[in-house]
């Protein structure tokens, strides 16, 4: 399997008056669930279904609750996820509080070796595909 894109054609946001430009934007062809996730682990292991998807829920609780007490949660070669916030300056340091946080995401940076698998991932061009198709 491939990663399936389109090409679009964009105008520069900071330059009203610049000729667009065509770019690459990845195009989802379906989506996959914890459940379905959780059966093709158990499948590929001794592990029974059941027991994976109430693995992954705890995971899933636990990882808001470190990041909430200020960690950063390091999984191995898989990457990490950390708490952002973006605020709004003061005029002093005393002046600044919590209340001007306006905003925080959670943010995951992938693995040396998760990264390292994107360098192996194939691209196709839907609308190419779609006009082979449409030849046959």
């Amino acid at each position: 399997m491939s990663i399936k894109f389109r090409v679009v054609e964009k105008g520069n946001p900071g330059d009203q008056t610049a000729p667009k430009k065509f770019y690459g934007v990845v195009k989802s062809v379906g989506k996959t669930t914890l459940f379905k996730l959780a059966k093709k682990i158990a499948q590929s292991s001794t592990v029974s279904m059941t027991d994976v998807y109430a693995v992954i829920m705890a995971f899933l609780e636990m990882i808001p609750t470190e990041l909430e007490e200020g960690k950063t949660v390091t999984l191995g070669e898989f990457g990490s996820f950390k708490t952002t916030i973006r605020t709004e300056g003061a005029d002093t340091k005393e002046e600044f509080n919590s209340r001007n946080i306006t905003k925080s995401k959670i943010v995951f940076t992938a693995g040396k070796e998760f990264k390292s698998r994107m360098r192996d991932f194939t691209y196709e061009d839907i609308d190419e595909l779609i006009l082979v198709k449409n030849k046959k």
